[in-house]
């Protein structure tokens, strides 16, 4: 869960509410706005409150982390496990619940030569190894 803490929080060490709500839904978690309100109230969210709500959520289903892989695994072509940084950040950035650039840009931190390792992009967000 830090990782994705850290990810989202850019450097800053804290989330908004509209960061940690993002976070928890990218993590799988299905919160609504009334029970996050009620967890973490609307201010700014240190790494320990992150990990106190998250760890208090229940864990996102497998249906969910194998629908996100398979999502990701569609847009390799190739089949080597990675995905263009340009063409992830397209897919990101328009399908399903849509990223805003600046998220997108947190995620295309992890790219490397222009590439995204999607498998551990996919770890890295749900926390698991199973597809």
């Amino acid at each position: 869960f830090s990782d994705a803490f850290h990810l989202f929080a850019g450097g800053k060490g804290t989330l908004t509410y509209s960061e940690l709500f993002q976070c928890l839904q990218s993590l799988g978690f299905n919160v609504t706005d009334e029970e996050l309100r009620m967890k973490a109230g609307s201010g700014s969210t240190t790494l320990a409150t992150f990990m106190s709500i998250a760890s208090s959520m229940s864990e996102p289903s497998p249906e969910d982390n194998s629908e996100l892989y398979e999502a990701l695994r569609t847009f390799d072509k190739a089949g080597t496990g990675a995905l263009p940084a340009k063409e992830f950040a397209n897919f990101a950035s328009i399908m399903g619940d849509k990223l805003s650039q600046k998220e997108v840009n947190g995620l295309l931190t992890h790219s490397k030569d222009g590439v995204i390792d999607y498998e551990a992009l996919h770890r890295l967000l749900v926390g698991s190894t199973n597809h």
